[in-house]
């Protein structure tokens, strides 16, 4: 089975196919996007073929404006260095474009596939793409990963480390969970949860062999990967979908049976104390020099919030027109930067004593300068 985002399915592919696909397309992303960093994945260890072909780019002279925009004709930019045709159908969305490739074009092979799902996935700083490459490397490395930190209060996203709104010492939000970055250097989690990175710099050669390098994590418990314990929402989505996942928490169950029996710990396992949980987060934000951070962060939380309650997803739209989920995102993160930067064109947005008249008519300024509406 092939990658699954269109309609009509689209074929697997061998290294030899894949690595000329990665080629035809950053060739043309550095024809199209003078200076673009582009990084294809070390693919998940044992991985012989590809359900789709992933490619991380930063585009530094991509067009200004809204992400989404550029992403849309970003296809259409392509096309004039790629083989005619070769683009088949895409999709794009405002995180990723998701293309149909069409192997035949350009190419002599009579069995060449004309469907093959391709990924491009935009990085916006060349910090956020430095950490990106190193989370998607290795397959579901990360994710497994992340699923050994979770239970201290961390979140280990693609563009960074960070602490969970429901950690003990980490932001309280009230009624909607907020997330503080503490470090956009992959490297250094690794060495804060004691992981080998020359170790990961080197690659895996098995499966195994990367399940023995997840073991060593100072974090890691054997109890919360037991097989018997129910899965997560997310971990489900992934066992449905992703072989080399499945593989990879297999390896790490069979170990845990062998160390524990195969009996669910009581309490659950991710439940760790929480006198351990503020013990170790404590030391992380120390590690990443991020206490101070934090405090000035929660304290700039506190002063906005009562202006934030009057400003939600509601209001943007009956006072811009929106209708659309991402143009709301973008507006209210745009509402939060304008408050914390107190910037004096948009001063009702975060004076308390605002009518909400001068509220409505400073959201429709910024909504202006943001949306270009």
């Amino acid at each position: 089975m092939g990658g699954r985002t269109f309609a009509e399915p689209t074929a697997r592919v061998g290294r030899a196919l894949h690595d000329a696909i990665v080629a035809t397309y950053t060739r043309a992303l550095l024809a199209a996007y003078p200076g673009a960093l582009t990084h294809v994945p070390r693919s998940a260890p044992g991985k012989s073929d590809f359900g789709d072909v992933d490619i991380l780019m930063h585009l530094p002279s991509a067009p200004t404006g809204k992400v989404a925009d550029h992403l849309r004709v970003l296809p259409d930019t392509l096309r004039p260095h790629l083989p005619q045709g070769a683009i088949a159908e895409f999709k794009a969305t405002p995180l990723e474009v998701h293309l149909v490739h069409d192997a035949r074009a350009g190419s002599t092979d009579p069995d060449a596939p004309s469907r093959v799902q391709v990924d491009l996935i935009p990085l916006p700083s060349t910090t956020e793409f430095a950490f990106a490459c190193d989370w998607f490397d290795d397959g579901d490395k990360s994710s497994v990963l992340g699923q050994i930190l979770r239970p201290f209060g961390f979140k280990l996203t693609q563009t960074g480390f960070v602490l969970r709104a429901n950690a003990p010492g980490g932001p309280q939000s009230g009624q909607r969970p907020r997330e503080f970055v503490l470090t956009t250097d992959y490297l250094a989690v690794l060495d804060f949860a004691g992981l080998d990175r020359a170790v990961h710099a080197a690659g895996f050669a098995t499966p195994r062999d990367l399940a023995e390098w997840l073991r060593r994590c100072r974090f890691f418990s054997p109890a919360a990967f037991l097989a018997s314990l129910p899965k997560t929402g997310e971990q489900s989505r992934r066992m449905a979908i992703r072989p080399r996942y499945v593989e990879l928490i297999t390896i790490l169950a069979e170990g845990a049976t062998a160390e524990l029996g195969d009996t669910p710990a009581s309490p659950p396992p991710e439940r760790v104390s929480p006198e351990e949980v503020s013990k170790v987060v404590d030391e992380a934000l120390d590690y990443f020099g991020q206490r101070g951070a934090l405090e000035a962060w929660l304290a700039e939380l506190a002063a906005n919030k009562p202006v934030k309650d009057r400003i939600d997803g509601t209001r943007i739209m009956a006072v811009t027109g929106l209708t659309n989920g991402p143009g709301v995102g973008q507006m209210l993160r745009a509402t939060r930067r304008v408050q914390a930067a107190k910037d004096a064109e948009y001063a009702a947005l975060h004076d308390p004593d605002a009518t909400d008249a001068a509220v409505d008519a400073a959201l429709s300024a910024l909504a202006a300068t943001v949306l270009k509406l």
